[in-house]
């Protein structure tokens, strides 16, 4: 799966439990994580050279037995009123009646997590509720949701896009990032749903309505309840205010967030098990840089902006970087910025405060000073999406799961910053000195809207005979997917795609170029979920293409028919809706 993942191909749920605890227990040499599903394991190594060698190891290892339960018994209240609970009757020759005795009168064990934080696959239940998944996925399905699809139950944490039979639906919250144990339920406990009547309402004081009894109470194995109440929230999406800043303290106070503004470092890797993505900055080359130029580790957290806009002030003395997609960027003074944002007829300023008004441009991929009281305002790239601010110290916002990231996916992280906002600087290590002016860690290539932007001839990035009419597309190294059968031998090669409009921070949906049309599947059968790295070049059943990016789900159900080179997705992220893209074999 790509340069630095193994995919193991197991002949049974068992035997995928047994490999994920062995690997886990004695981890291969360079191993960083493995997520465990229906029949695979995906192992992710440092280096391509430790995936190399662990295909010697693996098939020399015999796993002993999986993990017995943890002894943990989550029991789960269920309103059974969904909207496909009448259609799993008639599917498997049942009356709703008997699919609700069914679902409850079996206890089922969380096998495996995937899909979302907090979505654990349920397996064990009875075999009379094996049903297919919908033929046509819902884009949304509701929040604390209970479903099933195969073999499996499940309940959906938060709403999200599924394509799961929906049978029910609980109150009970499945993940909550702030607690000391953020997943109500785990790999190897043992899950009892119950069915509960709605709840009865009561009137509270001012004419507010409450729960009289929670409809999902979550219930653990010594009888008390996991939590006070079940709340009907879903506290990882929970848009919470940014902490006050200190009296004195360093800040940056955002004006204006642009399209969209994120907060972003370097992402939560190997917490899989709890459906938790890496998530971090999309360019991630790119966020290096700036927190390199400004003297911050690597992992600091910075601004990612789309399709600039961005417009900040500076509360003291701060040193920032711009890097990525970013348009002509000015400095202004303190009181040019406050006649900025005022109703002032600018035409009674005299000549200076003219020239102080034109600001003072800022270089790409160099450090400056951004003084107390100035502000910074980035224009509209010409070229790319993402663009990145540093600053030194690194933005401190309360972190989630060990890191800063903003997830699309999930919720984790800050919410998207807004006008307003007032964000605290970190203290800066004062062992780590400020860059000298770089080239671009990323090179992005011209969008469609802007045929005269500047190209570097650098590397295999650009394809100058793609396309229509001679124009220019970028081109990205792809290896083999391990379900590379399931599609015709090279199907992504030699033709244009057009990076689709609906395309963002969790993927790349691809469509035809003009004149061409969609991939056909070889196989056709449904595909048990698989984990997923960055680059996976997913093949869903229209034929269309998705490649994953930064906050990709963590498994997925449709075949993986390459994976993209690591070096190619800062490119890849950078690629506006409707700029042409090839593929090209990888050299390695």
């Amino acid at each position: 799966m790509g340069e630095r993942a193994l995919l193991l191909e197991l002949p049974t749920l068992e035997d995928a439990l047994a490999w994920n605890d062995s690997v886990c227990t004695a981890p291969l040499p360079g191993q960083e994580w493995s997520v465990v599903a229906a029949r695979t394991v995906l192992v992710r190594f440092a280096t391509s050279a430790n995936a190399l060698a662990a295909a010697d190891e693996i098939a020399a290892r015999t796993p002993g037995a999986g993990k017995a339960s943890t002894g943990r018994t989550r029991r789960i209240g269920v309103v059974y009123d969904g909207e496909d609970l009448e259609a799993v009757a008639r599917a498997t020759r049942l009356s709703a009646e008997a699919v609700v005795a069914a679902h409850t009168g079996t206890p089922w064990t969380a096998a495996f997590g995937g899909f979302a934080p907090g979505f654990v696959y349920l397996t064990g239940g009875d075999e009379r509720l094996v049903v297919p998944r919908r033929d046509s996925p819902r884009t949304r399905v509701p929040a604390r949701a209970v479903a099933l699809a195969g073999e499996f139950s499940a309940v959906y944490p938060k709403a999200s896009p599924g394509g799961w039979q929906l049978i029910g639906r609980t109150d009970a919250v499945l993940f909550d990032p702030d607690a000391k144990d953020p997943a109500l339920i785990r790999p190897g406990d043992t899950v009892r749903f119950e069915a509960r009547r709605e709840s009865a309402r009561v009137m509270r004081r001012g004419g507010a309505t409450a729960d009289e009894a929670t409809v999902g109470a979550a219930v653990s194995g010594d009888g008390a309840t996991s939590g006070d109440v079940a709340t009907a929230g879903d506290a990882s999406s929970a848009a919470r205010p940014f902490p006050e800043v200190a009296a004195g303290a360093s800040a940056l106070e955002i004006l204006a967030p642009g399209p969209r503004t994120l907060v972003e470092d370097s992402g939560r890797p190997g917490l899989g098990d709890l459906g938790v993505t890496g998530s971090g900055a999309a360019d991630g080359p790119s966020a290096r840089q700036a927190n390199r130029l400004v003297g911050n580790g690597p992992g600091a957290a910075v601004l990612e902006t789309l399709l600039g806009g961005l417009r900040v002030r500076a509360r003291g003395d701060l040193v920032l970087a711009l890097t990525g997609a970013i348009g002509e960027s000015v400095i202004r003074g303190a009181d040019a910025g406050a006649a900025e944002e005022g109703d002032s007829d600018l035409d009674e300023v005299d000549e200076a405060a003219e020239r102080e008004d034109a600001g003072f441009p800022v270089s790409l991929c160099e450090p400056f000073g951004l003084r107390d009281g100035e502000t910074l305002a980035l224009a509209a790239p010409t070229s790319g999406l993402r663009g990145y601010l540093a600053v030194r110290g690194g933005i401190d916002v309360p972190a989630q799961l060990g890191s800063r990231a903003a997830d699309t996916l999930s919720g984790l992280g800050p919410r998207p910053l807004a006008a307003g906002d007032v964000l605290t600087i970190g203290q800066a290590d004062a062992h780590r000195s400020v860059g000298t002016p770089e080239e671009p860690a990323t090179v992005i290539p011209q969008s469609p809207q802007d045929p005269e932007a500047p190209q570097s001839p650098q590397g295999p990035d650009l394809d100058e005979d793609a396309g229509d009419g001679g124009s220019i597309a970028a081109v990205l190294r792809i290896r083999r997917g391990p379900r590379a059968d399931w599609a015709e031998d090279d199907a992504l090669l030699g033709r244009t795609w057009v990076v689709g409009g609906d395309s963002d921070r969790v993927g790349a949906r691809l469509e035809a170029a003009d004149g061409d049309v969609p991939l056909r599947r070889v196989r056709t059968e449904e595909l048990a979920s698989e984990g997923l790295v960055p680059g996976a070049v997913q093949l869903p059943p229209s034929g269309l293409p998705v490649v994953f990016l930064a906050d990709h789900p963590v498994t997925g159900g449709y075949p993986v028919i390459a994976v993209v080179d690591e070096a190619d997705l800062p490119l890849l992220a950078q690629l506006r809706p409707g700029t042409g893209l090839r593929f090209a074999s990888s050299a390695h």
